[in-house]
């Protein structure tokens, strides 16, 4: 099965998923969201630190989840936003472990913990905030909206690259990202505006489609600056989006 067909069912499967939970319970948006976080904290953690600290890679998952739950809790059941500082105990704990490492020169690594939360969890759980309105009630509608822009500026992106590259083949970030072209960029670019310009008659997308154009941009840039560093580690990426191969 080629690379193509991979995408496609995959992407579909995870569009049913998202949408299933997204506009149906709010428990199911918690698990699916919580699965999610896990997964790209461990794949994150395994790329950066390997097989080691297998403790404190734990003890970080335990306190996103923790995070999200407690910002979940927050959004939903209007408990004191001061409960969500009890997420700082796992983290207080890795930092207490960080001292009892033997190998100094592996010390560096700990300040992966510290990133991955910062760069994976505190986005993702914050979203919570966007799934609730201030009465407690769930409505996925606006995260819908960004996840569509995003799928849509994606696949035009692909659809640009794979059709005009050759004819526009200029690379936009060529170092970290070979098969990026400008062309590529440009198109993902006019579809997250176009699919928004088309719904703007929902009162739920205005607000998205009036930030999809520095959405896009910011996405480009932060997909590069996550491509660098699994470009030092020698990691097998397929620089069209960012995944592994």
């Amino acid at each position: 099965m080629n690379n193509v067909a991979v995408r496609s069912i995959s992407g579909v499967v995870f569009i049913l998923a998202m949408l299933a939970c997204l506009m149906f319970n709010k428990f199911l948006f918690a698990g699916l969201i919580i699965f999610i976080m896990s997964v790209m904290l461990l794949e994150f953690y395994h790329i950066t630190m390997g097989n080691s600290y297998t403790f404190s890679k734990v003890l970080a998952i335990i306190a996103a989840i923790f995070l999200f739950g407690l910002l979940f809790a927050t959004a939903s059941y209007h408990i004191p936003i001061r409960f969500v500082a009890f997420a700082m105990v796992p983290i207080f704990i890795v930092m207490i472990n960080s001292l009892y490492v033997k190998d100094k020169d592996e010390y560096g690594k700990f300040s992966n913990i510290y990133t991955g939360l910062l760069y994976i969890a505190v986005p993702i759980a914050l979203s919570n905030l966007i799934a609730f309105d201030k009465a407690g009630n769930f409505s996925g509608n606006l995260l819908l909206c960004f996840f569509i822009i995003i799928w849509c500026s994606d696949v035009g992106a692909f659809a640009f690259g794979i059709s005009l590259g050759k004819i526009f083949p200029q690379k936009l970030f060529p170092s970290v990202s070979p098969k990026k072209t400008w062309i590529g960029f440009i198109g993902g670019l006019v579809s997250s505006i176009d699919r928004p310009e088309r719904h703007r008659h929902q009162r739920a997308v205005e607000p998205v489609q009036k930030a999809s154009v520095s959405r896009d941009d910011f996405s480009r840039v932060l997909d590069s600056v996550h491509s660098f560093p699994l470009r030092l580690k020698q990691v097998a990426i397929d620089s069209g989006h960012g995944h592994y191969k």
